[in-house]
């Protein structure tokens, strides 16, 4: 039995729901062929939203990358196969989002985040809780955009991750207004006198 379910929503599309609970016991590597193609092409999702990102001309067909992903988790959850897991979660998150489906986005964030936080990546669980905070803020829920940014954010000061620490600051200003306002909520949310780091 699958431990991350996909759950066919009527009239809205397929979303991704959070897992409740991770087994421990994998169940192996997939060794099924059409499962291995259907990886494969969510693999290419990956790269190619990346080249997008980084200002490449390359395109997907939205519909045939969002079967082969969903197929592709079905597969790697039920070989357990957690870290190619986590990187589908990824490309149907940014495949949800792109086609305005925010809600099915957030679902998979969710389970993207807490695989990671299962897998014990903190680096990981920074940039994903940030992703997850911007999501929120295109879905108008300011306070969790803010929660989640900031996790990222001390998440990557503990990480001495300077770059995710200036992204993550960068984005928190954004939701709340001011350096101020984002210092202030820092320090609240980290129970400090003084910001996590200098600003």
């Amino acid at each position: 039995m699958a431990i991350i379910a996909l759950v066919l929503l009527a009239a809205v599309g397929t979303a991704c729901q959070p897992m409740s609970s991770l087994s421990v016991a994998a169940a192996g590597p997939v060794e099924d062929a059409p499962a291995e193609e259907s990886i494969a092409a969510c693999e290419v999702v990956l790269r190619t939203k990346l080249e997008q990102a980084n200002g490449a001309d390359a395109t997907i067909e939205p519909n045939e990358a969002l079967d082969q992903c969903l197929m592709a988790a079905t597969a790697l959850d039920e070989a357990g196969e957690w870290e190619r897991l986590a990187r589908v979660y990824t490309a149907l998150g940014i495949l949800y989002w792109e086609a305005g489906d925010l809600r099915a986005a957030l679902s998979c964030y969710e389970t993207r985040l807490d695989l990671v936080e299962w897998l014990d990546d903190a680096l990981e669980t920074a940039r994903v809780s940030a992703n997850l905070g911007m999501l929120y803020l295109a879905c108008g829920e300011v306070e969790k955009a803010a929660e989640h940014v900031a996790r990222g954010h001390l998440i990557a000061v503990a990480e001495g991750d300077e770059e995710l620490v200036a992204q993550t600051g960068a984005q928190l200003v954004g939701i709340l207004g001011t350096a101020e306002a984002a210092i202030a909520y820092l320090q609240r949310v980290a129970g400090l006198d003084a910001p996590p780091v200098a600003y």
